[in-house]
């Protein structure tokens, strides 16, 4: 998990620069296929928010998942302190 821990966000770094480079680009320079760029940058843009959006999920399950193996479950804590359970 730590090789990768900084890949969604590259990812969502390189795919909403070039999403929005090809905007800027289109806008600036109309040709005869200037809504097939618009439609690609868009599209880039997009995938980098959702990369962006997978990146800041993994973090909260990463951090709820060390929360709870901080805490514990608490069912073990709880029969340790009432001692063995008499019949």
């Amino acid at each position: 998990m730590k090789r990768h821990k900084y890949l969604w966000i590259a990812l969502s770094t390189l795919f909403g620069s070039l999403g929005f480079y090809l905007l800027t680009d289109s806008l600036d320079h109309s040709g005869p296929y200037t809504e097939v760029f618009i439609l690609l940058g868009a599209t880039l843009s997009a995938l980098g928010l959702a990369a962006m959006l997978f990146a800041f999920e993994q973090r909260t399950q990463i951090r709820a998942l060390a929360q709870h193996m901080r805490l514990g479950s608490g069912s073990s804590r709880r029969q340790r302190r009432r001692g063995p359970q008499q019949v």
